[in-house]
């Protein structure tokens, strides 16, 4: 089964080329012939010097502000909310430059051919004939040798000619040499993504200067001749050019020259490193969906796209998304370095949307929703390390912001670890800030990856030495914060429900209240991993398992508003865009695991009438969380449905927000504009439609592991192979006509598995695989 994305002609858009990775070196290529570029990004270059600061007024402010709101005056609490408590906008993930390779000019024409990723082996390869000369070219962003490499070869002994150019956006020194080209540059002192300021939207300051960027290329290129000219290289009579890319920034010394020779002199060893290194990732996974037919095939990716967006049904395609986002994650983030930022690893502006930063009211945590669940529990640990990290800033603002302990993050951080609110330019207060600046709950969610982490992988020193920690730390900044409703009932002051925002009754625009339904889930799913926690690790701290008990206890319940719907803040009240993108107050239902159609089906009536009024038109990535959504109720058509509109065909030019979202022609995820979180939470929707283990078991110690609890009427038929469930239990699946025939279960260690599946379930004893037939 083919997993590969075919172009017939070359990228003139972003939006069009093939991105690879290491998790560290982004490439993104545009398979072009006279002229190929390659887009370069290493994952730590950004803007900044350091962390943002904690707003000076804000700890004086916030009783005030919680008494406006305890006593209703919402459009004051706003005001002095947004005069007091935001702090600078995150900085902005940096682009390194590009490498440009122009074929020397001749008389022969060029004819193009092909242009293609391979998702198995990570490698894009580009051919096409000069006259004729065929000329084929391949890259890969290799792990084992860090380095990017590129490897040009012809059919015709010395027929190949061209000359290789290094930019950058930044003020750079770039100096060639018959061994190769190197750069030297600054990330800017600062970025004012959002609004520029008197001092403008970039900033080098030569007082404060931003992060050393280094980047050096080199080559090989037997029997060529390679001379400078005019600060480029010029490789002339080659009949194979192998070129090793490789970036370093911050106090890292710059890149080895003799290193990246010795690796573009070894294309043959560093080829099958590499490819051996990325199967080791991929293949932990195989989906099997029919696949369609040769017409269907033979369709060009975006007519093929919109074919599936009108509603037809293509299963092969479905898989080949799947692929791809597992293959993104794999190129986007490794283990030791960073977390995916909005982009994953691909960008090329400086001044990029939102500053492709990590933003933590859903977005980082939906580019995590399909690790663990894919056997990449491993590509997870750089955002739990992150959020290590995190939390010794989050310490700070919580000390010198609330007054309380433990630690908190807001909505969006970057690779300083930025864990204040956000929302002012040069003290300049913004409006929007109430409606998502402010959101303090950004550290619960991430703890609560920490524990998912345990609860797929097992891994009880990490849950002793950094989990449990941290996880005790996001709820004691919880418990001391936590404010009377005068209802008898505990809530959250200030609350918001990212990134959504209601009418006051003079028609104000507000979105700070009490006890969103958001804050008050994310609360009781943290006072739930706590314990779980707790237990697991032997009880090592009973009297702070008691606190939260009984502040669980108080909290303010979840709710149904007159009109069915789950109530998104405090109380009723009249949405300003009632089809807005975001669904906040659904946490509970995903990724938690409070509202359920089997445990409690009045809430998860109230989550289905939620979702009908939100609609399911949005951008990318809101429709694949509805995806998600719709599978925890059960519903895998309504789940299909979502992921066909998904497939939404958007222009490679088209990057605001006035187009319905979808993807782009390279399949990646159109917010728009490109946003990759979209691609992952797909994955993470399809997961859940086959396999889903979120709900805890009676005991309280399990999860019931649910086989094909939401498996659309579109996949009749198929195969999965290596999904995880947490337990540390992996699950095969094969389904004819809709219905399971067949199921492998293995566990890590020995232990008793709840299964369901649509026409049963049983509780079994595992010591090691047991296979289940005639379901």
């Amino acid at each position: 089964m083919s997993r590969r994305l075919v172009f017939a002609t070359p990228a003139t858009h972003p939006n069009e080329a093939l991105p690879l990775g290491n998790g560290r070196l982004g490439v993104l290529c545009r398979g072009g012939a006279a002229r190929e570029v390659l887009h370069l990004n290493e994952a730590s270059c950004w803007s900044g010097t350091g962390p943002t600061a904690v707003p000076p007024h804000g700890k004086a402010a916030l009783p005030e502000i919680r008494r406006l709101l305890h006593e209703g005056h919402l459009r004051e609490a706003h005001d002095v909310a947004i005069r007091t408590l935001p702090g600078a906008f995150s900085q902005a993930y940096q682009p390194i430059g590009d490498l440009t390779c122009t074929l020397v000019e001749g008389a022969q024409p060029i004819t193009y051919g092909t242009r293609e990723l391979d998702l198995s082996e990570a490698i894009s390869t580009t051919v096409f004939r000069q006259g004729s000369v065929t000329l084929r070219r391949e890259i890969l962003v290799s792990a084992p040798h860090q380095a990017a490499v590129l490897r040009w070869q012809v059919d015709q002994p010395g027929a190949l000619a061209v000359r290789l150019a290094l930019t950058s956006p930044h003020p750079a020194q770039i100096r060639a040499a018959d061994a190769g080209l190197t750069l030297a540059a600054r990330a800017p002192t600062r970025v004012h993504w959002f609004r520029p300021t008197a001092e403008g939207t970039i900033v080098y300051d030569p007082q404060h200067p931003g992060l050393a960027i280094a980047a050096a290329v080199a080559l090989h290129a037997p029997g060529a001749v390679v001379r400078v000219v005019d600060g480029d290289l010029l490789v002339e009579g080659a009949t194979t050019l192998t070129v090793a890319m490789d970036i370093r920034i911050g106090a890292e010394p710059p890149p080895a020259m003799d290193r990246l020779v010795a690796v573009a002199a070894t294309w043959d060893e560093v080829r099958r490193d590499h490819v051996a290194d990325h199967r080791g990732w991929f293949d932990r996974v195989q989906l099997e969906l029919p696949e369609a037919d040769a017409a269907v095939r033979d369709l060009a990716l975006p007519a093929r796209c919109a074919r599936r967006a009108a509603g037809a049904a293509d299963p092969d395609l479905d898989a080949l998304l799947f692929d791809l986002g597992r293959y993104l994650a794999i190129a986007s983030t490794r283990p030791g370095g960073l977390p995916s930022n909005l982009q994953g690893l691909w960008n090329l502006e400086r001044v990029p949307p939102w500053a492709s930063n990590l933003t933590l009211n859903i977005n980082t945590s939906m580019n995590a929703w399909p690790l663990e669940p894919c056997g990449l529990g491993a590509l997870h640990r750089p955002l739990l390390d992150f959020t290590r990290r995190l939390a010794v800033q989050g310490a700070v603002v919580a000390r010198d912001l609330y007054g309380q302990g433990g630690w908190v993050a807001h909505h969006q951080s970057d690779v300083w670890a930025s864990a204040t609110p956000v929302g002012a330019t040069e003290g300049t207060p913004n409006d929007g800030a109430s409606r998502y600046g402010i959101w303090s709950l950004g550290g619960v969610w991430l703890s609560l990856h920490l524990w998912e982490h345990v609860a797929y992988g097992g891994d009880h020193e990490f849950l002793a030495s950094v989990a449990w920690p941290l996880l005790r730390g996001a709820a004691e900044f919880i418990l001391d914060g936590l404010v009377e409703d005068g209802e008898g009932h505990l809530t959250t002051a200030p609350s918001t429900s990212p990134e959504n925002s209601f009418r006051l009754a003079d028609g104000f625009r507000a979105g700070i209240t009490t006890g969103c339904a958001m804050d008050l889930a994310l609360i009781r799913l943290m006072f739930d991993a706590c314990r779980r926690a707790h237990r697991t690790l032997h009880e090592v701290d009973a009297a702070f398992i008691a606190r939260c008990d009984g502040a669980e206890a108080r909290l303010r319940p979840l709710a149904i508003g007159g009109d069915g719907r789950l109530l998104e803040w405090d109380q009723e009240r009249p949405e300003f865009d009632p089809h807005h993108r975001h669904l906040s107050h659904l946490v509970g239902l995903h990724p938690g695991h409070l509202i359920s159609p089997r445990t409690t089906p009045a809430l998860a009536a109230a989550a289905r009438a939620s979702l009908e009024a939100r609609g399911d038109a949005s951008t990318g990535w809101s429709r694949a969380w509805k995806i998600n959504c719709w599978a925890r109720l059960g519903d895998g058509d309504r789940a299909a449905a979502l992921l066909a509109q998904l497939f939404n065909p958007v222009p490679a030019d088209v990057v605001t927000l006035d187009h319905a979202g979808g993807l782009y022609p390279n399949l990646l995820c159109a917010h728009p504009p490109f946003q990759i979180d979209g691609n992952f939470g797909a994955v993470a929707g399809m997961v859940e439609m086959l396999l889903q283990s979120h709900e805890p078991v009676d005991d309280g110690d399990g999860y019931l592991v649910h086989l094909l609890p939401a498996l659309p009427s579109c996949w009749p038929t198929g195969a999965v192979r290596g999904l995880c469930a947490r337990g540390g239990i992996t699950v095969d699946l094969r389904w004819r006509d809709g219905a399971l025939v067949e199921a492998r279960v293995a566990v890590r260690s020995p232990r008793q598995v709840h299964l369901r599946w649509p026409r049963g379930a049983r509780v079994l004893a595992v010591r090691d695989v047991v296979t289940l037939t005639g379901l």
